[in-house]
């Protein structure tokens, strides 16, 4: 469920869907953003040409920096908005002096609080062996 691994208590989870649909939570969210920025001790941006290829090699990056995060009890949390609404990431191009496309933003740091785990697949479920 949205928000039950965010620390937003079950039940109430059971709903963030509908509200971000049908009210305006953009007041709630700015707050939540903002207090994101003043407590995240690291942003990183992985970069790249713009191309599938590169994309796929992105993705193998951050997973590579997620699992060495998580052995050394640090958190990372992916954040879309900066690189793929409007032409943001323009601007990220700009800050950091590159022609290459920031292809993933996220934030890196030692989590203050404990967030139950989203549900993963077993092994079983997961691996399928196709035995002709």
């Amino acid at each position: 469920l949205i928000g039950n691994n965010l620390g937003i208590p079950f039940l109430i989870s059971m709903i963030v869907p509908w509200a971000i649909k049908k009210l305006n939570t953009s007041s709630m969210q700015i707050k939540m953003h903002k207090e994101m920025l003043e407590n995240t001790p690291t942003f990183g941006i992985i970069v790249s040409q713009d191309d599938p290829h590169n994309w796929l090699k992105t993705g193998e990056v951050y997973e590579e920096i997620a699992v060495m995060a998580e052995k050394e009890g640090l958190a990372t949390a992916v954040l879309a908005a900066p690189i793929e609404i409007n032409n943001n990431y323009q601007k990220l191009q700009e800050i950091l002096k590159t022609d290459l496309r920031p292809q993933l933003f996220f934030r890196l740091g030692y989590p203050t609080k404990k967030f139950p785990k989203a549900p993963r697949r077993s092994l079983d479920e997961t691996i399928v062996i196709f035995d002709h």
